[in-house]
């Protein structure tokens, strides 16, 4: 304003002073229109308590450089350019050469300082930070945030430094705008679309009248920020809660489906035991109790493991040495056993109560049907990343081609009831295609039932069941 005022005055008393047309004459003359024009910006400036006042500044100034630089390339074309070009051959044509490159030159250098002008007036005129550092700095900082609460402290603490305000003056408001409550100066939505809306209300209060436009920028900027980053994590929330509700169901299943395939307990074996008891306890009244706190044992041992998925390899085997110590007194010479456990892989979890069916149709279709003595043996070790466990029987096996043979092959092979396909489905259901049962012909005779079970699915067994589950 002041400059304005200094200039239009020079022009003024120029014009009255100095003999036209010289050089100073014209220049007076500028001077005194060119003096309104800084007065009108300096008194607009000077008063600004608009929206737009920064906008305003930049625009002033940048007509205050483009004047400046084109005033300069007139008085550099028409003077010492003008009297250079009047004694060359073809002075027009260098003339309008060297007004081109002027021209370019005065639109470069006023781009180049049109950049330091807006600078100027935001960083010293204005007293404010880079708009493009403190969305760069907002965006890394809430780029590690995990909570609403987080984003929502965040996005206040930086409006609260962007405009240089109180806490009270920038809130962060859930939902819509409360119509009972004083109105906020200005509202900007985080997230418009959601369910539950949140809005950040600007409240203008003491000394502070107006907004700058790249202080509102600078809002609506964080804010866009703010809502793509609340909707990352609700959309994460939704996919970590499908996940575990998806988890539940699966868990809930497969513990559904391996009750069930437990529950199936072969009711012969108890008929069986029953009745060798009622025969014994009038001859031989001994073996009678003993095989009845033999067969307590094996239903006290079912009870308990009946709500536990897996037990340990020398669990099980301890329940087998049970049943077939009362099997050897029902059959009596007739029947010995033999096993052979790795002592590595006793420790090792596998499914509970899924060795009983191997022995049950290891007795029944190997031990039963032969005439003279049988042999059982219980085998466990560890072989690469698994663990096998076999049963055989010294039977008649699975080579005979007679009609009976050929329905007791398909019957323990395919398995109905508490058979051979419900182990096979128990083992699917725990690990997939990692184990497996497999029935073969040994070489002398009888038939050899081996099952595989996966080492880490042991062990993740071990873990499941140690942390109770």
């Amino acid at each position: 304003m002041i400059l304005g005022l200094l200039v239009c005055t020079a022009g003024a008393a120029a014009s009255l002073f100095l003999p036209p047309p010289g050089a100073m004459a014209h220049l007076a003359q500028i001077g005194r229109f060119q003096g309104v024009i800084l007065l009108v910006i300096g008194v607009f400036f000077y008063f600004s308590h608009f929206r737009a006042a920064d906008l305003f500044a930049k625009i002033a100034l940048r007509l205050i450089l483009g004047g400046l630089l084109a005033l300069g390339g007139a008085l550099l074309l028409f003077g010492p350019v003008a009297s250079a070009t009047r004694n060359m051959p073809l002075p027009l044509a260098t003339e309008t050469l060297l007004a081109v490159v002027i021209l370019g030159g005065a639109i470069l250098l006023y781009l180049r300082l049109g950049h330091w002008i807006d600078l100027l007036v935001e960083r010293r005129v204005f007293g404010k930070r880079d708009p493009r550092q403190m969305i760069q700095d907002f965006r890394q900082q809430i780029g590690s945030q995990n909570s609403r609460a987080s984003l929502i402290a965040s996005i206040q603490s930086a409006a609260i430094e962007a405009l240089a305000m109180r806490p009270e003056e920038i809130q962060v408001e859930p939902g819509l705008p409360d119509h009972t409550a004083p109105p906020a100066d200005l509202l900007i939505p985080i997230l418009p679309s959601s369910s539950k809306p949140i809005h950040l209300a600007v409240s203008l209060q003491g000394d502070r009248r107006t907004l700058l436009t790249t202080e509102i920028d600078l809002l609506h900027e964080i804010a866009l920020y703010t809502g793509k980053r609340l909707n990352d994590l609700e959309r994460e929330e939704e996919r970590i809660e499908r996940v575990r509700t998806e988890g539940n169901l699966s868990r809930q299943l497969v513990e559904a489906e391996l009750r069930a395939l437990r529950s199936q307990i072969n009711p012969h074996f108890l008929f069986n035991s029953l009745n060798t008891i009622a025969s014994l306890i009038p001859s031989e009244p001994e073996k009678a109790e003993k095989m009845t706190i033999r067969l307590s044992s094996i239903f006290r041992y079912v009870l308990i493991q009946s709500g536990r998925p897996f037990s340990s390899l020398h669990e099980e085997m301890e329940f087998l040495r049970t049943i077939l110590e009362i099997e050897q007194i029902r059959f009596g010479e007739r029947l010995s056993v033999t096993f052979e456990i790795d002592s590595a892989a006793e420790h090792l979890m596998i499914p509970s109560l899924i060795l009983q069916p191997l022995v049950e149709n290891a007795i029944k279709h190997g031990v039963t049907p032969k005439i003279g003595k049988s042999h059982i043996l219980v085998g466990a070790q560890l072989h690469d990343d698994t663990i096998q466990i076999r049963i055989e029987d010294d039977g008649h096996g699975l080579r005979t081609d007679n009609d009976l043979d050929r329905r007791l092959r398909a019957h323990m092979t395919n398995g109905t009831g508490i058979g051979l396909q419900n182990v096979r489905e128990r083992l699917s259901t725990l690990y997939g295609t990692a184990a497996a049962l497999t029935l073969t012909d040994l070489e002398s005779a009888g038939c050899r039932a081996t099952m595989t079970i996966p080492l880490y699915g042991a062990k993740n067994a071990n873990s499941s069941v140690a942390r109770g589950r």
